[in-house]
């Protein structure tokens, strides 16, 4: 069996019940990785390890001293939640490996709320762990402990609203090239990438044009829902017109945003 730890499924703020929860350490720990994990597919697209190896590499991966109690934690986490995998056997011992699709659905499936952990350390980058770190006890061993009231983003661009007026034909023309990109995805098989890989660009490519489809989006939206998802699509373009096709439809996402905004894309995070 894996060593033992206490899985931490607590995600909300407020449970059913109204009662308030806080957080741990563990919690922004957790933010650190699917953010850093999702971002450095070459790190997680590993064979299987050892405990003792994955649990050095997660603590890489965050770049932060954080106690192993935490890293293992979390392992159990994930564990039970599908974003690790675990072979078993009884006398070769167990070795463990990170499901790199499942860790990029759980950091989308939070991004998508401007109070979450992930949604704030996508916006302020690795710092955003290290102050967590500062403030929690250097002897809080117990990682169940409740330490940290959940504070409020405080990064007005990035939390802006973008109103997208359905009829201006710049919008238009965007949410048309988006759609032909993403019908263009589906219909291509025969490729060097996985299925997985396949897989994952055709769902980020449909969840950018849903998001498209919005009144109105959070910049961060923008940024990761839609233009991350286009960019994350060319590997699975080789001819050199789609691949200018995609470049030309990010450029005039910026440049509908900065018109709309007066906000640079690039600068938000």
């Amino acid at each position: 069996t894996r060593p033992a730890g206490q899985p931490l499924s607590v995600r909300k703020i407020c449970g059913d019940d109204g009662e308030d929860w806080k957080l741990t350490l563990s919690d922004y720990v957790e933010a650190a990785i699917l953010i850093e994990a999702a971002n450095r597919p070459q790190e997680i697209a590993q064979g299987y390890t050892d405990w003792a190896t994955i649990v050095a590499n997660l603590k890489s991966l965050v770049g932060a001293q954080v106690p192993d109690e935490v890293i293992e934690s979390l392992m159990n986490r994930f564990l039970d939640e599908g974003v690790a995998e675990v072979v078993q056997d009884q006398f070769a011992g167990d070795y463990y490996k990170l499901n790199y699709e499942q860790l990029v659905e759980t950091r989308d499936r939070n991004l998508v709320d401007g109070s979450s952990l992930v949604f704030k350390y996508a916006l302020v980058g690795n710092q955003f762990l290290h102050n967590a770190i500062a403030k929690f006890s250097s002897d809080d061993v117990d990682i169940s402990r409740p330490q940290l009231d959940q504070p409020e983003a405080q990064i007005p661009a990035a939390d802006r609203i973008v109103p997208l007026n359905h009829n201006e034909p710049d919008y238009i023309s965007i949410r048309r090239e988006l759609s032909a990109i993403a019908e263009a995805a589906r219909g291509i098989n025969d490729t060097d990438i996985s299925d997985e890989q396949r897989d994952r660009i055709n769902k980020g490519l449909a969840a950018a044009s849903e998001l498209w489809e919005a009144t109105e989006l959070k910049l961060i939206h923008v940024k990761i829902g839609v233009v991350m998802a286009i960019e994350d699509a060319k590997p699975i373009f080789k001819e050199t017109a789609r691949l200018s096709a995609i470049d030309a439809l990010i450029a005039a996402i910026k440049a509908f945003i900065k018109a709309t905004t007066g906000v640079d894309l690039e600068n938000v995070f």
